[in-house]
């Protein structure tokens, strides 16, 4: 019961981001814009769920501490299915998405070149305002790999919160938050919401 109760949180969450990307996309390039922008999401709920789990956690999903596995594996493919019917190539954002949740992640340390990135980390840390092309040349891996490596580190986990009373409406924005879902909204979404929010509070006796 109290599995079904955080699933259908993080389901609405899920459907929220679909339906501001590739759900309501009317052409190729904004189907492809939400598709990315959903797998950054997937990937950032991906990391976040292996740094809950390696905090010794227990039953994180029925505890609504991440997304369950399996509703992220739906949501992939429905924005899997979205690039084909839009007749899109799916984002490699996506695609990274895709290959960890089909459990391949026994490969990443043959592609990802694990001492290029430590030696990364170092560059970064002694110049922080170091240009992707320079930083791409110093370590000899395409630029590609330095926006990759870049976007993985923006993912960040918000802090739990716990309240009782009114028990869904307080859950939903404190796991929503748990998620960053917003940090992955277009802009135009995000003034469109924070008018919602600002009516929403007039309205309220």
């Amino acid at each position: 019961m109290e599995n079904n109760y955080y699933l259908e949180i993080y389901d609405r969450i899920f459907f929220g981001l679909w339906d501001v990307t590739t759900g309501t996309a009317t052409n190729k390039r904004k189907t492809y814009v939400g598709a990315k922008l959903y797998g950054q999401f997937l990937l950032s709920e991906l990391n976040r769920y292996e740094k809950v789990k390696r905090e010794g956690k227990h039953a994180i999903e029925r505890h609504g501490l991440v997304a369950p596995m399996g509703l992220m594996k739906a949501w992939a493919f429905n924005i899997l299915e979205d690039c084909h019917f839009g007749r899109v190539a799916p984002p490699y954002e996506l695609c990274q998405a895709i290959y960890h949740l089909m459990g391949c992640n026994h490969l990443t340390p043959k592609r990802g070149k694990p001492e290029a990135k430590e030696a990364y980390s170092k560059l970064i840390a002694r110049y922080p305002k170091i240009g992707v092309r320079e930083a791409a040349r110093r370590l000899g891996v395409n630029p590609s790999t330095i926006l990759r490596w870049q976007n993985n580190n923006r993912n960040k986990i918000m802090p739990d919160l716990e309240t009782e009373e009114e028990k869904y409406r307080e859950d939903y924005p404190r796991i929503r938050k748990l998620t960053n879902v917003d940090e992955f909204y277009p802009i135009r979404w995000h003034v469109l919401r924070e008018k919602s929010l600002a009516q929403h509070e007039q309205d309220v006796p």
